[in-house]
């Protein structure tokens, strides 16, 4: 039986109560995916609101982009699977 994986992200952009913005830490998800990945397993993403997902602002710099953030930035198949 192949291995499978369900994703679940977060597509909330604002803390509650707050304007202050929030998203998805880029590095997280690029892990789980390699990680799932190497061993060939199949995955998917789901969003419990639907539609896209919002990058949280302080993880589109360093010390939040590491090399697995980095080459999910270059890959725009990539980007899209994680943000929808």
């Amino acid at each position: 039986m192949a291995q499978r994986i369900l994703h679940g992200v977060s597509n909330v952009a604002h803390h509650a109560g707050s304007s202050e913005p929030t998203g998805l830490r880029r590095s997280e998800p690029a892990h789980a995916w390699d990680v799932f990945a190497a061993p060939g397993w199949t995955e998917r993403i789901v969003r419990h609101h639907g539609g896209t997902t919002p990058l949280e602002p302080r993880s589109r710099n360093w010390p939040h982009v590491d090399a697995g953030a980095r080459a999910c930035l270059a890959d725009p198949a990539h980007t899209h699977l994680l943000l929808g």
